[in-house]
């Protein structure tokens, strides 16, 4: 109890000097007469205010950041504009054209694998916007997924509303729908043959190339 006591005494003096300024930190004897939850009070007003961006500030970095991104694309700088577009996303997570932007310079870059993930990802946060399938059927279709690709190629069309361009994609569909039929008449062959070979070396090999025939 004596303690307790001795604890209060310091407490009041230290009340008591109001007209002193406050010191940045503490002393050993001041930290031993503080409780646990008046150390706790003390941390927290001490703590600097942190201003929180509004939602204005935000969507003017993004938008600066997005339109720099786009210059630099404009001129083939595409690592410079994903830079960019990247700490847009930062500020943005869930912005589609960021992410699809970003699918187009790896797209550019012959970066087809993660071109596939930041397009599926701009699909997924806006599974209405025709673009955002697009461009993920040409990230599929150039990684040698040809199925995929020709269904994300159907999403986007089913999406287009302008005549011009949903000719042009029918167009690119037909291509995919002709080297899927080209495929799967080698799939064909090489099956029938698979099964007149009687070494396992030559098994093996036929079955590679099945394989790779399968990938488009």
């Amino acid at each position: 109890m004596a303690r307790v006591q001795l604890q209060l005494k310091k407490r009041k003096r230290q009340e008591a000097r109001t007209a002193e300024a406050a010191p940045c930190f503490l002393s050993q004897s001041q930290l031993e007469a503080m409780t646990e939850y008046e150390y706790a009070d003390a941390q927290a007003s001490s703590a600097p205010l942190v201003a929180l961006p509004s939602l204005e500030d935000v969507a003017h970095k993004v938008k600066r950041l997005q339109d720099e991104g786009n210059v630099l694309a404009e001129a083939e700088r595409y690592r410079a504009a994903m830079d960019r577009w990247r700490q847009a996303i930062e500020y943005d997570p869930t912005h589609a054209v960021l992410h699809e932007l970003l699918a187009q310079a790896h797209l550019a870059l012959g970066e087809f694998f993660q071109g596939i993930q930041v397009a599926t990802r701009a699909a997924e946060l806006a599974p209405t916007w025709a673009d955002a399938h697009i461009t993920l059927s040409r990230c599929q279709f150039n990684y040698g997924e040809l199925d995929l690709a020709l269904a994300s190629l159907q999403a986007g069309m089913a999406l287009v509303v302008d005549p011009i361009e949903r000719t042009a994609l029918q167009d690119e569909a037909h291509d995919m729908m002709r080297l899927r039929a080209e495929r799967d008449a080698v799939l064909g062959q090489g099956e029938a043959l698979l099964t007149r070979l009687t070494r396992r070396d030559d098994v093996q090999v036929a079955e590679c190339k099945l394989n790779l025939a399968r990938r488009g």
